[in-house]
């Protein structure tokens, strides 16, 4: 039995980072994805095209409260969104334009 162990680890910095990067991208298409998918919905299409009408803009009490709920939640589901993809968008900004190490 040896009285020591020692370990020597690798890791390829630049494959890596391509892998990180690759998930990072197919990140961002989900959410741009998910993001269009939760404005096509049908009721909120409507409602949406009802909202920008020029009369509603002007007088939102048009709008029932159910409806205002919905537009409420899917503002705060976009806003969250946006944060999300800014989020993943400084991470792909940072592993793109950052130099590895070569130390």
């Amino acid at each position: 039995m040896p009285s020591r162990t020692s370990y020597f680890w690798y890791v390829d910095l630049a494959r890596a980072t391509k892998v990180v990067l690759e998930t990072l991208l197919k990140t961002m298409a989900n959410i741009m994805e998910r993001k269009a998918a939760e404005s096509e919905m049908p009721v909120l299409k409507t409602l949406l095209e009802a909202r920008n009408r020029t009369d509603v803009a002007e007088d939102e009490s048009l709008l029932t409260i159910p409806e205002k709920q919905l537009l409420q939640r899917w503002e705060e589901k976009m806003m969250k969104f946006n944060v999300l993809e800014t989020r993943v968008d400084e991470a792909i900004f940072i592993l793109r334009e950052l130099p590895l190490l070569d130390a």
